[in-house]
């Protein structure tokens, strides 16, 4: 070995030393910013002097001037957590911690120092968890990468650096970096069996290691990274299930089905599905449509329904697949309506739970039917009722994609991708859908008047396509009209097609639910507010004191905060339309 060599490892040797001082005081600050007991484990270790020599060798070999300076992962944390729905509060506790806002004295991370985000996700379109940590980083400005590049491997993975410096005789001084890896502990015990053998296998590194049956070890794996993914998604299924306070996310609303199923029907007697498969389908809609119909009187009963039938289609499925190994096109079909039905009753249940097994469904169905707008449309539909906007803004606008690209290929001809029925359902639904998710971001500004007016516009205009189709349908008028009452809160005045609609929507929904006379006291302040705007001044006083008369007689639930705000928009109303009353005597 010779004199260069001799020192890069009297270097590495007091670059471990160093990291191994301060070792200790970061597990101490994850312990006392308790972030310890959001984890199921947590593990620590310093890169040895040969480890650190023998990587530095790896990468010389590949990147020209890397120096044993370069290397980011002297010290390695891992935090290791039973469910994947922790992993976005260990991230920003960790985030936060790093730089160095909790409070923590002495805090060992050099503040601000977070060099490298890392997000490591199998499937980054159709990874809830991941997107939710993406959305979080996002609004807190912390760079990141989303890496959708290894198809085995799930992980969230930070670099930073501590306080504390190694004083290395042949480079210059520098703050030890440490690598913060956060997972489940199914991708980490997956984690483990990989890096002893398909880790050998893929890098060739640790070569004294040999693995037999190479080939067949690596599709082993692949195997063992399903089952472990699945069990970290029931396991966040179970969590769901034992933790009440995370079913009120859910976005509540009545899902509503495709119209009709003669058209698929029809479809399935051409392409010659066999009868019994048929009559089988028959049976699952008769028991989804059975519980739907309880939903609205003895919604229990109707969810135990819909779980029933989603069981059911589940089941067909199953089967089907097992009989047909190679799929027709007649079974192909079959079993995606199969399993659309199965999603679209564990959708209508209401329960986070069922949402969230539903969106798993419409995810690996766009895998195979990705062409298909109502896999991404009920996608978009899930992943709403889940609160995840962003993401579900992002698949109703994926769905009207589909349907102009279905257009440019088949016209006005009918294809099993996209059945009349079924795209009568989403130009129904999807513009009021998008709409409103949009709506729900504006919700989320609290400080960018701009960037908050551009969500309402963008809600509003989604809407208003639909009046070319639904002229008289209430829910949409009543949408543009919350809409446009939605940008008064803001210092700009409302665009000009804003304030038609206001009216033309007024006057419309006065038609068909006279104010004065209803119980909904959301509608009721909507009216109000917009009576306010357009100085219609005896209407708001009407529609005033029938708040007053709601509130007064218990016609209706109110909450503390819908009294403290009702109240407040009522005194809006009469001192507005009394100091009008007053100015027009003078």
């Amino acid at each position: 070995m010779n004199a260069a060599e001799n020192n890069i490892l009297y270097d590495a040797l007091k670059l471990e030393t160093d990291a191994n001082s301060i070792v200790g005081d970061l597990i101490a600050a994850i312990a006392l910013s308790k972030i310890s007991p959001s984890c199921y484990a947590f593990k620590s270790r310093v890169k040895p002097e040969g480890k650190l020599y023998e990587k530095l060798k790896r990468k010389q070999k590949t990147k020209s001037g890397y120096v044993l300076t370069d290397i980011k992962d002297v010290i390695g944390l891992r935090l290791v957590t039973l469910f994947r729905k922790e992993m976005p509060d260990v991230v920003s506790s960790v985030i936060s911690l790093i730089n160095h806002e909790i409070n923590l004295h002495p805090n060992p991370f050099l503040k601000n120092s977070i060099e490298e985000l890392i997000i490591y996700s199998a499937n980054p379109a159709h990874d809830a968890i991941a997107h939710q940590i993406s959305s979080t980083l996002t609004e807190s400005n912390t760079e990141f990468i989303l890496d959708g590049t290894h198809a085995s491997y799930s992980s969230v993975h930070i670099v930073a650096r501590v306080n504390k410096q190694s004083n290395m005789k042949h480079h210059c001084n520098i703050h030890i970096p440490v690598e913060i890896q956060i997972r489940t502990v199914f991708e980490d015990a997956w984690g483990e069996v990989d890096h002893k053998f398909g880790y050998v296998i893929r890098t060739g590194k640790e070569a004294g290691k040999p693995v037999g049956n190479a080939s067949m070890v690596q599709e082993h794996l692949k195997v063992l990274k399903k089952f472990s993914d699945a069990c970290a998604e029931y396991a966040d299924v179970i969590f769901t299930e034992a933790v009440p306070q995370d079913r009120k996310s859910v976005i509540e609303g009545k899902v509503i089905s495709v119209g009709s199923d003669k058209e698929i029907l029809e479809r399935f007697d051409v392409l010659a599905v066999p009868k019994e498969y048929i009559n089988a389908y028959g049976e699952g809609r008769r028991q989804r449509e059975d519980a739907s119909m309880l939903m609205e009187s003895e919604p229990q009963k109707g969810k135990e329904g819909l779980i029933k039938a989603a069981d059911f289609f589940k089941t067909l499925g199953d089967a089907i697949s097992t009989e047909n190994e190679l799929l027709s096109e007649a079974v192909k079909l079959f079993l995606y309506y199969t399993r659309m039905n199965e999603g679209l009753c564990l959708l209508s249940t209401s329960e986070r739970s069922g949402i969230e097994l539903a969106a798993k469904i419409y995810a690996n169905l766009e895998d195979e039917y990705g062409d298909y707008p109502l896999v991404t449309f009920r996608y978009a539909q899930a992943l709403g009722k889940l609160g995840n906007s962003d993401m579900a803004i992002a698949k109703f606008r994926e769905a009207k994609e589909k349907l102009i690209q279905i257009d440019k290929l088949f016209g006005t001809n009918v294809t099993d991708k996209l059945p009349h029925d079924d795209r009568e359902h989403i130009e129904h639904l999807l513009p009021k859908l998008l709409g409103f998710q949009l709506w729900i971001n504006s919700e989320k500004v609290t400080d960018d008047n701009s960037k908050r007016a551009n969500l309402l516009v963008q809600a509003f205009d989604e809407t208003k396509h639909l009046l070319e189709k639904l002229p008289l349908d209430g829910t949409v008028h009543n949408n543009l009209l919350y809409y446009a009452v939605d940008y008064l809160e803001l210092e700009s005045p409302p665009p000009p097609q804003f304030v038609k609609q206001m009216e033309e929507s007024l006057k419309f929904l006065e038609k068909i639910n006279i104010p004065t006379q209803s119980n909904d006291l959301e509608k009721l302040d909507t009216c109000l507010r917009a009576y306010i705007f357009l100085k219609r001044k005896s209407d708001a006083l009407a529609v005033a004191k029938r708040i007053l008369d709601i509130w007064e007689k218990g016609l209706a639930e109110i909450s503390l905060l819908d009294v403290s705000v009702v109240m407040d928009i009522v005194r809006l109303a009469f001192k507005t339309c009394t100091t009008e009353q007053s100015n027009s005597i003078n």
